[in-house]
């Protein structure tokens, strides 16, 4: 099984659908799916997708994937923990939709280098974006409120530009010396 055509009448993949998949590389999406759920693609080998805005995702669907482009549709809501981890996602603009991005949900992606967040995001969890090696700066938008712990903790980041002073920024990064700036603007 390599490519996968979903009709238009498909609006759910249930969890661990194409779990160990790893023939599968391709997939097309219909317009009106709603719902991929948990581990759905978890250590497949399907390596881009395009995710229409309707989808709920649930935790862990790409999760040790060979996924290497996504593109997300305005209208998630969240990603939710573990969406990437350890994928092979190489960039990733995160529309303004998404309010959250769970716990751990790009872990570990050392191939992920550019990072886009839209205004709409509310909450960056604990090691979001932990050992992304490949990231070296990123904006955290006005409408943040809240970053976890060690959402970047053992990237490249060398800068962080925080939009909302207000922001309430638990410890984001580690100690090694990495992170140049740090900087909050009003």
């Amino acid at each position: 099984l390599a490519y996968v055509q979903l009709p238009d009448t498909v609006t759910r993949i249930e969890d661990w659908a194409f779990w160990y998949c790893d023939s599968l590389t391709s997939i097309e999406l219909p317009d009106g799916l709603t719902y991929i759920g948990a581990s759905a693609f978890l250590f497949s080998g399907i390596n881009s997708i395009s995710i229409p805005g309707t989808v709920t995702l649930g935790e862990s669907v790409f999760d040790s994937s060979k996924l290497t482009s996504v593109e997300l549709g305005n209208g998630i809501a969240a990603l939710p923990a573990s969406t990437f981890r350890t994928s092979l996602v190489e960039s990733v603009d995160i529309p303004g939709s998404v309010k959250t991005i769970g716990n751990k949900a790009f872990y570990y992606c050392r191939e992920l280098s550019d990072v886009t967040l839209h205004e709409g995001l509310e909450r960056i969890d604990a090691e979001a974006f932990y050992k992304c090696g490949s990231i070296t700066e990123i904006t955290i938008p006005s409408t943040c409120k809240t970053v976890g712990a060690n959402a970047f903790y053992d990237t490249a980041v060398g800068t962080i530009t925080v939009l909302n002073p207000d922001c309430e920024i638990d410890v984001a990064y580690d100690s090694s010396g990495t992170l140049g700036k740090v900087g909050v603007t009003t």
